[in-house]
């Protein structure tokens, strides 16, 4: 069988432990590239924190980064497709979240905007390995409205409780979702990976 389009997710997928594509993988992905298909990565990570390894692979098509809710090209950074979070209910969850004591990760224009230096973004850094810029009360500063937003919480059961809180909540209208131990992502409902795979082809297309 031959492929059009292949979607490759990073995290738990095609990287490795020390966030490094195998040379294998890598020789595999190339392969199906000199066969015809288009590859991407589709992935939650942040635009900027993807683009490395797209850059390692040669890869030259629209990126599906932030679970969906951005999708942008790799070479020329020229974005095609972008649902954020709504203001509104981004400022509602803020003001919540600051008013618990909790962590908050805002993506605004593929930067990365935190209240303090801490060890939870210390947490994150570690793992996606892109800079971040410390602003104080994200409440005052949130006035755009932010592609993905994440809570960063050690204690796993007062993680759950959120998520069930916030679902329950907000389910309809925003996806929620728990990824690796400590992390609660919250984008547009309507922003999801298969969604954006769907138009990326689309726009290619690919059928």
């Amino acid at each position: 069988m031959s492929y059009k389009l292949l979607a490759l997710d990073l995290d738990d997928t095609l990287l490795n432990e020390e966030f490094v594509i195998s040379p294998g993988n890598k020789e595999a992905i190339l392969e199906a590239a000199r066969r015809g298909a288009a590859v991407t990565l589709a992935t939650g990570r942040m635009f900027r924190s993807s683009l490395p390894y797209a850059e390692e692979l040669g890869l030259d098509v629209p990126l599906i980064t932030y679970h969906g809710a951005m999708v942008k090209k790799a070479r020329s950074q020229e974005e095609i497709f972008h649902r954020p979070v709504p203001l509104d209910l981004a400022v509602e969850l803020t003001n919540y979240l600051e008013a618990g004591g909790y962590h908050l990760n805002l993506y605004i224009n593929d930067n990365l905007y935190v209240r303090e230096d801490n060890e939870l973004i210390q947490l994150y850094i570690n793992i996606a390995s892109v800079e971040f810029t410390a602003v104080g009360n994200l409440s005052n500063f949130i006035k755009d409205e932010p592609t993905k937003m994440t809570v960063i919480i050690k204690e796993e059961n007062k993680l759950k409780d959120l998520g069930r809180l916030f679902n329950q909540k907000y389910g309809s209208i925003l996806s929620v979702v728990r990824s690796r131990p400590y992390f609660l992502e919250i984008t547009h409902a309507a922003a999801t990976k298969g969604q954006a795979l769907k138009y990326l082809a689309e726009s290619m297309g690919i059928k």
